[in-house]
């Protein structure tokens, strides 16, 4: 039994394995990689709170991916400079939906506090938002748990409750 399950020798002879001579010139920058699959994710995250993600997302996740194809080997600073301002545009689109409430007063130990959410792109989005305390020991924070539809190029008011335990400057996430 030991006989047959011990390893046999390789019949054929190994070697270490060698890159091909000017291989190494032709390999995309570490940098670059990394930078797509970063904006692979951020386009990811867009394309879940569009109602068309086929209109947006889709021609940007081809976009990085073109721009680290093995087509684009041969020209890397090409290829850097599609990949970078497919990553500016990504970054642009993103942009476009965002929290834009600036703050405010609670005027006593309850209530409730407007939380604004812009769309600016050209089609409806649907965000949940979510609101936590930085001190949940003296702000307790009751939002809303549904998801939020948002027309396109519209903002949207969303009442979020406060509670306060203690008074003083308390603030919250968005």
């Amino acid at each position: 039994l030991d006989e047959a399950v011990a390893p046999s020798a390789p019949t054929a002879p190994r070697a270490v394995p060698t890159t091909p001579a000017g291989a190494l010139e032709r390999q995309l920058p570490a940098a670059m990689v990394t930078a797509v699959q970063q904006g692979v994710l951020d386009n990811r995250r867009l394309g879940a709170i569009l109602t068309r993600p086929q209109q947006l997302s889709a021609p940007l996740g081809d976009a990085l991916f073109t721009s680290i194809s093995t087509a684009w080997r041969t020209d890397i600073p090409a290829a850097q400079a599609s990949q970078g301002a497919t990553l500016d545009r990504l970054a642009t689109q993103r942009s476009r939906v965002r929290i834009v409430s600036q703050g405010g007063t609670l005027g006593d130990d309850t209530g409730s506090f407007p939380v604004t959410i812009r769309n600016q792109l050209d089609q409806a989005v649907v965000v949940r938002l979510a609101v936590t305390s930085t001190d949940p020991l003296r702000l307790r924070v009751e939002g809303p748990d549904d998801r939020i539809r948002i027309a396109a190029a519209r903002p949207a008011l969303v009442e979020v409750t406060l509670v306060a335990v203690t008074s003083g400057r308390l603030s919250v996430d968005a």
